[in-house]
């Protein structure tokens, strides 16, 4: 999922929302979801998020 459409679905349109809000969001996610082991949240370059199986 891109960026965009991260930022259209999860944020209220009224709020500061930018790309960083979504890395951010992804960050702590990453570290919440799988602490020291490897991220199932894969960055795919140019476009967005996906969630992988270990």
């Amino acid at each position: 999922m891109a960026h965009e459409a991260l930022l259209e679905g999860v944020w209220p349109i009224d709020s500061e929302r930018t790309p960083q809000s979504v890395r951010t969001l992804i960050k702590k996610l990453r570290l919440k979801i799988d602490g020291d082991g490897p991220s199932i949240i894969k960055n795919i370059h140019g476009v967005g998020y996906k969630l992988e199986t270990p």
